[in-house]
């Protein structure tokens, strides 16, 4: 019985497959890693911006009172701006530019005071227009000289 000696491609074939299915799982892993960078580094640029955002409402608040801000909000925003008693709101859109209105915005600005006495508080939430994130909010506080 003469026995024919196998020239070896299955085993090549095995090996090939094997390297194929590293390379495989290899760049998936790669490109996870990849949009998963890109994520981290959007909520980071939302979270600078956000509170960029809180910080220059804080100013004004703080050096115009609720007045002030109401109409520094309306002149930045083309009227874009929504006003109460003790509340605005203002709009960006998703590359934090200021819009006119909510239809077109990516990310909002809620400003929320009271005033007691000499004081007056309140409070800067910046969200997303879904509401399902919280980008930033600041507690803020001012004292007010009473006539």
């Amino acid at each position: 019985m003469t026995r024919k000696n196998s020239s070896g491609t299955g085993i090549f074939m095995m090996e090939m497959m094997m390297v194929v299915f590293c390379f495989i799982l290899c760049a998936s892993t790669c490109i996870l890693v990849f949009v998963k960078s890109n994520q981290m580094s959007r909520y980071a640029q939302d979270t600078n911006q956000g509170v960029l955002a809180a910080e220059s409402i804080a100013e004004v608040w703080k050096a115009e009172g609720g007045e002030g801000l109401t109409r520094r909000l309306a002149a930045i925003s083309s009227g874009g701006a929504v006003a109460g008693a003790g509340s605005c709101r203002m709009y960006w859109d998703k590359d934090w530019k200021v819009t006119a209105g909510a239809e077109h915005a990516a990310y909002q600005a809620e400003i929320t005071w009271t005033e007691t006495g000499g004081l007056a508080s309140g409070t800067i939430r910046v969200t997303d227009m879904a509401g399902t994130r919280e980008i930033f909010t600041m507690p803020v506080s001012k004292y007010q000289a009473v006539p």
